[in-house]
């Protein structure tokens, strides 16, 4: 009897280690064909490095564990079930494996796209000097200038602020990356474009097709993982350097299986959310160093180390308490976009101004390795910059953290510089009048001598050259964002000092507020109690200007897609 047991028992033990063992295998070649696939698809965004490798398995590790688990029930089953039983000989088990593998290998069906034409005509251009446009995500005006403008954070955006003008006053489009970029990219509004779609639709054109169409090197470097090939932003640039740990990994399948909170903490622990200002500013030096004819250069070099999560730089500045409160910030971002005040306290504000005053210094200092060796390359006498943000941040000046959810002054005032020859006489001085992100791109064309009035494309912003020339204020027209995200539209509608911004929730609940920044600068006093006839006309304004953008909109098909994986992983969409 005891003999019989023994032999039962050994038997199940045999069982479920083979089970065990197929089940591993089944996972295992699930997902060794779906990263393959990945890597065939989208390899270009893979950062070889072991963090990133580690990323990879863990992610795997969501659907190895669960095939192991399941085939050692399969194996205690087979003793049981005639079917299962037949299941478990080798040569059905190694079809079943050989069937995984070409199972995680076709489940991606999505690829990069190849770099396409320009769709502008060929153009011409009277005076073809170097452009190089340098975004760093997230940046607040306030924060890169500070109070005096000195930049105390930045000596290096100092310097080039030395022989620049300095837009005291510009606004970005919308309070996100997508659509912001989108209109900086096309000199048109984010309504017109339908950018809250979450791409960038085939009928505007960018100013790297535009440039490239007039025999430009067109030269992308994005560390911002929602700006891809796939959605449109890649249009124009002939080569296209993007790489992140945590878009790669999110485009593998058993992403779908992690949760979310782990995802958060991944996100908030390791290096993975965007490559770096070091490593994205090596990218572009080493690209700079290559070019050897004499066509002209476009650069676009779009930084994200002072977007969060925030990494620490010991070697710029101290540590400062309180860093392992950061995942509140998160959470505000993902699942409210009020935080009770209670929660927040002055030390960890304190502690939030600091990392990210931290990274625009770490920052900083690559920023003066890029345009010290662009100057070098192209000469500084020929060469036109472009220092700007797509938004800024908040740090609960009005009940929120993070950005995307609301239009206030801390999102949508943002710093722009603009280094070109032409404009010496000026060079080192400030710009005070309101002037718009829709704006630097027919600037940008102004100066190189671009005519653009025959062109079929529109450009809804204007070039602000006459203005910077003469000293004369550019025409008041109302500054616009939009934003659609976190179950709310908000817009924005500005003219002079007079500020109207409305917020739709999905609940159908709608707030309307009114400020004035000549007495209100940081738009903190609501004056719509007081001031209902300058409501009502704001709101007649906006709904007409927002009328006319949308009847602007293409409904034809476009070859853009949602970069879906990397607005999940980065916040932008919720559970």
């Amino acid at each position: 009897m005891e003999a019989s047991l023994d032999t039962q028992r050994s038997s199940a033990v045999a069982a479920l280690g083979r089970g065990l063992l197929w089940g591993a295998l089944f996972g295992a070649a699930f997902f060794a064909g779906d990263v393959v696939s990945a890597l065939v698809r989208f390899g270009s965004r893979f950062d070889p490095k072991p963090m990133s490798v580690l990323l990879v398995l863990a992610v795997g590790a969501f659907v190895i564990v669960p095939a192991l688990l399941a085939g050692g029930l399969v194996g205690v089953l087979s003793r049981f079930v005639p079917p299962l039983a037949a299941l478990a000989r080798w040569r059905a088990l190694g079809l079943l494996v050989v069937f995984a593998g070409a199972l995680g290998y076709g489940l991606v069906t999505r690829k990069d796209p190849q770099l396409s034409s320009p769709r502008a005509a060929q153009l011409s251009v009277e005076r073809p000097h170097h452009v190089l446009w340098i975004l760093i995500d997230t940046l607040r005006a306030d924060t890169l200038y500070g109070p005096g403008l000195d930049f105390p954070h930045a000596p290096h955006a100092a310097r080039l602020a030395q022989d620049s003008i300095l837009f005291t006053d510009a606004e970005a489009s919308a309070g996100w990356t997508i659509p912001s970029t989108a209109a900086l990219f096309t000199g048109v509004h984010p309504t017109a474009l339908g950018a809250d779609r979450g791409l960038l639709p085939n009928w505007s054109v960018t100013l790297a097709e535009r440039l490239r169409a007039a025999g430009y090197r067109t030269r992308g470097f994005m560390d911002n993982a929602l700006l891809d090939r796939t959605n449109g932003f890649a249009a124009g640039f002939e080569t296209f350097f993007k790489r992140s740990p945590m878009d790669f990994a999110w485009k593998l399948w058993p992403q779908r299986l992690m949760p979310v909170e782990l995802g958060d903490h991944l996100r908030h622990r390791l290096p993975i959310s965007y490559t770096g200002a070091e490593e994205l500013t090596d990218a572009a030096l080493e690209t700079l160093a290559a070019e050897d004819g004499e066509d002209p250069l476009f650069f676009y070099v779009h930084y994200m180390d002072v977007h969060t999560p925030y990494r620490l730089h010991p070697d710029v500045a101290e540590i400062p308490e309180g860093v392992d409160e950061l995942p509140l910030l998160d959470r505000a971002l993902r699942r409210r976009m009020r935080v009770d005040q209670e929660l927040v306290s002055d030390d960890h504000l304190e502690t939030l101004w600091t990392l990210y005053e931290t990274e625009l210094t770490f920052l900083d200092g690559h920023l003066g390795r890029l345009i010290d060796a662009f100057y070098e390359r192209c000469g500084k006498e020929n060469s036109v910059v472009v220092l700007t943000s797509d938004h800024g941040e908040e740090f609960y000046e009005h009940g929120s953290f993070g950005h995307g959810m609301t239009l206030y002054k801390e999102l949508v005032h943002v710093p722009l510089l603009l280094r070109a020859p032409g404009l010496e006489p000026q060079a080192g001085s400030r710009f005070d009048h309101p002037v718009r992100l829709v704006d630097v791109l027919p600037t940008t064309l102004d100066l190189l001598g671009f005519d653009t009035s025959s062109e079929p494309f529109p450009i809804q912003g204007i070039s602000l050259l006459p203005y910077l020339r003469n000293g004369e204020a550019p025409p008041a027209d109302p500054i616009y964002a939009a934003q659609n995200r976190f179950h709310r539209t908000v817009f924005r509608w500005r003219r002079g000092d007079d500020v109207y911004v409305v917020t739709k929730r999905s609940d159908g609940v709608e707030e309307v507020e009114v400020y004035n920044k000549a007495d209100d600068y940081a738009e903190k006093r609501d004056l719509t109690s007081d001031q209902e006839e300058l409501v009502l006309r704001m709101r007649a304004e906006l709904d007409a200007f927002r009328a006319s953008q949308v009847e602007m909109q293409d409904p034809g098909e476009t070859g853009a897609v949602q970069n879906m994986d990397a607005l999940r992983a980065l916040g932008y969409i919720g559970e």
